[in-house]
C-alpha cells in the first residue's frame, strides 16, 4: 500500500468499497448478479425486485441509498 491508502479514513467511499469490501464479498462466494450497489431504498420496489439505482442526482431530503444489497 502507498501512504495514501494506509489510512482507510482518507480513502473515498467508492475506492474503500472496491479495495476492501468487494474482495471479501467475492471470497465469501457472492456473485456479481446477486450484488446490487447504490440502491435507492425509498423508490425501489423490493417485493418485486425492481430496483432504482443512484443516478448522480439524488433528490435532497427524499432519496436514501443502500451501499450494498445482497440478494439470494
Amino acid at each position: 500500500m502507498d501512504s495514501y491508502t494506509d489510512d482507510v479514513s482518507l480513502l473515498p467511499e467508492s475506492r474503500t468499497r472496491k479495495q476492501y469490501i468487494d474482495p471479501v464479498l467475492k471470497k465469501q462466494g457472492w456473485r456479481d448478479k446477486y450484488i446490487k450497489e447504490e440502491v435507492n431504498s425509498v423508490k425501489s420496489d423490493f417485493k418485486n425486485k425492481r430496483f432504482i439505482f443512484f443516478d448522480g442526482n439524488p433528490k435532497r431530503g427524499v432519496d436514501r441509498f443502500i451501499d450494498y444489497l445482497l440478494l439470494d
